[in-house]
């Protein structure tokens, strides 16, 4: 079976500064609201990065 996985990437409503907050809010999706919308959609949570600076970075992989 291939090692199939999903990357989401962007910016999070509660790390946004307050340089980016307008912006940001404008396209801020809380990491909460894409893993639960994941998990329905057959997902789940394999990894959480991090590193990117008032970003958050969700490896998902599928539920077999």
């Amino acid at each position: 079976m291939p090692d199939n996985r999903f990357a989401a990437i962007a910016h999070g409503i509660a790390r946004a500064t307050a340089l980016a907050a307008c912006a940001t809010l404008l396209t801020a999706l809380p990491a909460e609201a894409v893993i639960e919308e994941l998990t329905q959609a057959g997902y789940r949570l394999k990894q959480e990065h991090g590193f990117l600076p008032n970003q958050y970075f969700l490896v998902f992989e599928p539920v077999v």
